[in-house]
């Protein structure tokens, strides 16, 4: 008999405690047939800190340029986490001879992601000149 309870109980406890379990979802919408086609390209210019490569992965690049011939990447990211990560980033643009331009724009830029979310950082070349680029993502330390 009393292992019945008990085993009724566990029961009821498990169902009780499995939506607790379930991953949080959102409500996207998005056209069925997208006009704007992204030109993904696979990329190694991406340097992410250990850390917070495990938290925080880098789904895509996709790298266009404007009329005015000035250079524009997108990083698409995805947090795998539930919690919100800070990090930091910054991107370093290079002419064809592979020399850094300088810019008063080189410094690193905070931000965030929401756990779970997907989130795309758009920069533009801050000279016609850059022709390739490199970024760079840290971690923000928590103080």
């Amino acid at each position: 008999m009393k292992t019945k309870i008990i085993l009724a109980i566990a029961a009821l406890g498990v169902v009780l405690l499995s939506p607790g379990c379930a991953t949080r979802s959102m409500n996207t919408v998005e056209a069925a047939q997208p006009e704007g086609i992204p030109n993904m390209i696979a990329d190694k210019r991406i340097i992410t800190d250990p850390s917070l490569s495990r938290k925080v992965y880098v789904v895509g690049v996709n790298e266009s340029v404007t009329e005015a011939g000035y250079k524009k990447i997108q990083v698409e990211l995805y947090n795998r986490t539930r919690s919100m990560k800070a990090f930091t980033y910054r991107v370093e643009w290079f002419d064809h001879e592979g020399m850094i331009i300088s810019s008063p724009l080189d410094n690193r830029t905070p931000t965030q992601i929401e756990g779970g979310q997907k989130r795309n950082i758009a920069v533009l070349a801050t000279s016609p000149k850059a022709v390739d680029f490199r970024f760079t993502f840290l971690e923000s330390l928590k103080r």
